[in-house]
């Protein structure tokens, strides 16, 4: 079984970032139901015209030259992008602003990481590190 580490506070959250990103590209996020391989379904009057996989962070975001994350979401991402023909974007919201990449085939490299902070071993794992200037604002 996978522990759920998502709390409220972090749900509110991604709504927030959803939000701004609806504003900006003039679009509704529907969130699709927790555990999903991706957090929001971006549509135009109900046809799909994205996913977003929303993250939080609290450093800014040029505090580290790449971006980690798990290998197996980014290519799960990548898989719906193909299967539907919608594009996939990594939206995240660092401490000064919102940014986010295009979800691609392989614009990174493959290293183990993850998070040692929670004592789960499963939070280690091979992982994608996206580069930063892959990143654009979302003003």
């Amino acid at each position: 079984m996978i522990p759920e580490y998502e709390s409220e506070e972090d749900v509110l959250a991604a709504l927030d970032v959803a939000a701004c990103v609806e504003n900006s590209w003039k679009c509704s996020a529907f969130r699709l139901p927790p555990l999903s391989v991706v957090d929001f379904a971006l549509c135009d009057a109900g046809v799909l015209k994205a996913f977003a996989e929303v993250k939080v962070r609290d450093n800014a975001h040029d505090a580290y030259d790449e971006y980690m994350i798990s290998l197996v979401k980014w290519s799960v991402l990548y898989e719906l992008t193909t299967m539907t023909k919608s594009p996939a974007f990594l939206v995240v919201k660092f401490t000064d602003g919102l940014y986010y990449t295009k979800i691609t085939e392989k614009p990174f490299r493959v290293a183990r990481g993850g998070r040692e902070d929670r004592g789960d071993t499963q939070d280690k794992e091979l992982c994608a590190f996206v580069p930063m200037k892959l990143f654009k604002e979302i003003k």
